[in-house]
């Protein structure tokens, strides 16, 4: 099973006790559709890119969806988060996801940065409610995204003893595959 579809069946596994959920990285918008439709009529999920061509193509697809209204999509880097969330958001957080990398079919240069990510995954981490679920999909197969993943790992490994039951990391055995890291706040 892909990596992609184990953190949504981690997100949706049990139901989420508030609607409110954070796409921390839109792209493709594949996430904010899932968390569009998990949310229900009630929920909202904010969804964050630091490109406009994510942020086009992650509307258009929730419009394809009918799911426009459950989302606010925002042009800016998930350290940022807090510039525009509303204030009855803190605590209060369902489900957050995290796609690092690089934006599919666009340029592999432009790639999530490990010191913007750690800053907005502590951010995150204090966003969540109790059972509150967090997903990270780390891309160590090119060099960005070998250091950020690192540095992830090394985040994750420190929030054991802080409120966070951390599952072990999912990967294959090649160094060069994606990792993927779920957790749930208590």
């Amino acid at each position: 099973m892909q990596l992609t579809n184990l953190a949504k069946n981690f997100i949706s596994s049990s139901p989420l006790i508030s609607p409110l959920a954070i796409d921390a990285t839109c792209g493709n918008g594949h996430d904010t559709v899932f968390l569009a439709q998990l949310v229900g009529n009630v929920g909202h999920v904010y969804a964050f890119d630091t490109q406009a061509m994510a942020i086009q193509t992650s509307q258009q697809y929730l419009d394809t969806e009918n799911l426009g209204h459950r989302a606010s999509l925002h042009k800016l880097n998930h350290k940022e988060i807090l510039k525009v969330l509303p204030k009855f958001c803190i605590g209060n957080i369902g489900a957050c996801m995290f796609n690092l990398g690089y934006l599919p079919g666009s340029d592999h240069q432009l790639t999530t940065q490990t010191t913007s990510t750690i800053s907005a995954l502590e951010i995150c981490c204090g966003l969540l409610e109790i059972g509150g679920k967090m997903t990270i999909l780390c891309y160590p197969g090119h060099i960005v995204g070998a250091e950020e993943t690192a540095a992830v790992l090394t985040w994750f490994k420190s929030l054991n003893n802080r409120h966070f039951d951390c599952l072990d990391p999912i990967h294959d055995q090649n160094p060069n595959s994606p990792i993927l890291l779920c957790l749930t706040r208590w």
